[in-house]
């Protein structure tokens, strides 16, 4: 399966990798600006409970990467690890959105999540059919 030019498989690597460094730069900023961790907190929550996050998003970053990896490598791991971090980013997601729903807040962390939790899916969904 290809998009105009590009074969899917290398878009979804590309789309993987970019994914694990944008979770690894997310996580520099909140460590080097702690002010920004405002924006992503819903209220009546203390930093520990965004901060909280580090090791399963250690482990989604890691694993975006790896996937990109195997997509690129046209590994026999690759199906697993794209649903694996397809299942990582969906539970981040709905956390986000679920705790923004009942604090009323912190939307923005749920706005950054769900578009990544939906593209991670259907990264997964289609390595599955190629």
């Amino acid at each position: 399966m290809t998009l105009g030019t590009l074969p899917m498989p290398s878009l979804l690597a590309f789309y993987f990798v970019l994914q694990g460094i944008a979770i690894v730069a997310w996580w520099l900023v909140l460590l080097v600006v702690p002010a920004s961790r405002e924006f992503f907190l819903p209220r009546h929550l203390d930093e520990l409970a965004l901060l909280g996050f580090w090791l399963s998003d250690a482990l989604a970053a890691a694993g975006s990467l790896y996937a990109g990896w195997c997509m690129f490598r046209a590994s026999r791991n690759r199906v697993a690890s794209v649903w694996f971090v397809a299942g990582c980013m969906t539970y981040a997601a709905l956390y986000c959105v679920g705790i923004s729903i009942l604090a009323g807040s912190g939307w923005l962390a749920a706005a950054f999540m769900a578009p990544a939790a939906i593209l991670s899916v259907g990264g997964a969904w289609l390595a599955t059919r190629d």
